[in-house]
């Protein structure tokens, strides 16, 4: 019985909820679900392995190593095609001989987090895992194991990534002293944690990652579970300095707004957006770190909407400066690094 998930909640009591594999939301919802769901362990393409080394392995009830690995090969209607194997029997004199006549285990614990560059916005960064089979080291010396990254996209929230349309953006080769990790530097994160980081205005969609392991036989794993985020496409917010104060999109902001500049650290240009929930007058002024206005960007009323202004500090030092704007009562103050 599944208590709990991950999707959409049922909008009606003792309703049915939304997976998440059909739905953008990452809410936890009571599912109720009895008859098992896409977390089904035994299901054909989604855990196909199960071994001292797996999860669910197979080792004893005290933890002990046992010697049976289980391989779901495939299935039908019906009916699946299982195989048992134990060291020892049927022609495996050993652990290795097992190993070479299965695939990995699926990976497990894929995580989503943050990847801050030096410059710039953040990106999706993934974390997992590492697969324990022996059989998954290589190198000679500096040992390493190797995954497959896949990702499959939608052009924006109101639709849902294609389950099947998963495609290989990377082959990874980490070492077994390091957390298993990719960072998809190709891709926007639409909001950044722990920073005050706001990527350029655009048109939010949705991700998903998945992860393949493959041994030294270059035999792959089913993929792992999927983790999901959202990105946003860099289709305003950037541009020449031709696009000072330009509104982004005519849509009204929520909430006033003030976002980190980008890139940051900066040389000698970078970009401030900011966003007004409605008219009034807008004041936004560069300081040094002694708190000398250095110089003036916006002094004007400007109706509601996003915006965005160049900040060039060719004639500046290189040192830490803030920019702060004030627009009837709200006040918002930032730090900047320019850097030559």
């Amino acid at each position: 019985m599944n208590w709990g998930g991950i999707g959409k909640n049922n909008t009606v009591l003792y309703g049915d909820g939304t997976d998440r594999i059909a739905v953008n939301e990452n809410n936890v919802w009571t599912s109720r679900s009895w008859k098992g769901d896409r977390w089904d362990a035994w299901r054909s393409g989604y855990n196909e392995v199960f071994s001292p080394y797996s999860s669910p392995n197979t080792n004893s009830w005290g933890n002990d190593k046992g010697d049976i690995f289980i391989y779901l090969s495939g299935a039908s209607g019906d009916s699946a095609n299982i195989k048992v194997y134990k060291v020892g029997q049927g022609g495996y004199s050993t652990e290795w001989d097992i190993l070479v006549a299965t695939p990995p285990s699926r990976p497990m614990g894929i995580k989503h987090d943050y990847f801050y560059p030096t410059n710039g916005w953040c990106h999706p960064q993934i974390t997992w895992n590492h697969n324990m089979e022996p059989d998954m080291e290589r190198g000679s010396k500096s040992k390493y194991k190797r995954y497959r990254v896949y990702r499959t996209t939608a052009p924006n929230m109101s639709t849902i990534p294609n389950e099947n349309g998963y495609v290989q953006i990377a082959q990874v080769d980490i070492p077994i002293n390091v957390k298993p990790h990719y960072e998809d530097t190709s891709v926007l994160e639409y909001q950044c944690a722990d920073l005050d980081q706001q990527p350029p205005y655009g048109t939010e969609y949705p991700l998903r990652y998945r992860v393949v392991a493959v041994d030294i036989t270059e035999w792959a794993s089913v993929m792992s579970d999927f983790v999901s985020t959202t990105g946003i496409t860099p289709d305003g917010g950037i541009g020449g300095e031709e696009n000072d104060n330009l509104i982004l999109n005519s849509a009204t902001p929520k909430n006033y707004q003030l976002s980190q500049n980008f890139p940051n650290p900066f040389n000698p240009v970078t970009k401030i957006n900011f966003a007004l929930p409605k008219q009034g007058f807008v004041s936004l002024k560069i300081y040094d770190i002694t708190g000398r206005e250095v110089q003036t960007l916006v002094s004007e009323v400007k109706q509601a909407g996003y915006y965005s202004v160049d900040f060039n500090g060719s004639s500046l030092s290189s040192g830490v400066y803030f920019y702060r704007i004030q627009s009837n009562n709200f006040v918002s103050v930032k730090r900047m690094v320019l850097i030559k």
